[in-house]
């Protein structure tokens, strides 16, 4: 999709002449990618999947911080405040591809203080490090952030994964040494003390060649 500025005459509902106009100022400008987007929603952005992750990490953190003063990075929130957002990010020159010249990331980005970056990564960092020393990615893409990697992996992990400071238990994936799931868990002790030993069975039967101790 793109944008253009035309210059148009009317006689009520009747438009009788239509020319391309010059590059338009700021606000009109402003005002008319808001339009724009209001109508045809974000998806017309394609935000990096860097940026989505930031967003669903920051919208986590708000969902729990409702009073906590982080900026709306909902659909509804970004495209009631676009005009600040997007202001003082626009190009020098108007083009029919401006949308694709404007850097959202950077204009979303620029909400967030240095302060308020460090207390994100705090909060709901992108990556945990376990008791074990491994290390691994979260999705925040769900209501309840997912970690998942390999059951063996968490072996000698007693305490549950958890975000804010330990508020919010991580839903932890455990998956089979072919990467298939086998265990969605928000309380690891109690799986070690308890439905561990079924799937234990189970997978010394399928990956014979793999360790499952009794006490992980």
């Amino acid at each position: 999709m793109t944008l253009e500025a035309l210059e148009r005459r009317r006689l009520g509902a009747l438009i009788w002449r239509e020319k391309r106009a010059e590059a338009p100022g700021k606000e009109p400008l402003l005002r008319a990618i808001a339009a724009f987007l209001r109508r045809h929603g974000l998806d017309m952005l394609e935000f990096p999947p860097a940026l989505e992750a930031l967003r669903a990490r920051l919208q986590f953190v708000r969902r729990h911080e409702p009073d906590g003063g982080w900026p709306d990075w909902s659909e509804s929130g970004i495209l009631a405040g676009i005009e600040g957002i997007l202001d003082g990010f626009l190009p020098e020159r108007f083009s029919k591809n401006i949308l694709k010249q404007i850097d959202f990331q950077a204009a979303l980005k620029a909400q967030l203080t240095y302060d308020r970056r460090r207390r994100l990564d705090e909060l709901a960092p992108e990556q945990l490090t376990l008791a074990n020393g491994r290390s691994f990615r979260i999705d925040y893409s769900a209501e309840n952030p997912v970690m998942a990697a390999k059951l063996q992996w968490f072996f000698g992990v007693r305490s549950h994964p958890a975000l804010l400071h330990g508020q919010v238990p991580l839903t932890v994936q455990l998956l089979s040494p072919a990467g298939r799931p086998v265990q969605i868990t928000t309380d690891l002790p109690g799986f070690w003390g308890g439905s561990y030993k079924l799937v234990r069975h189970e997978l010394r039967g399928r990956y014979p060649k793999h360790d499952w101790p009794e006490n992980p």
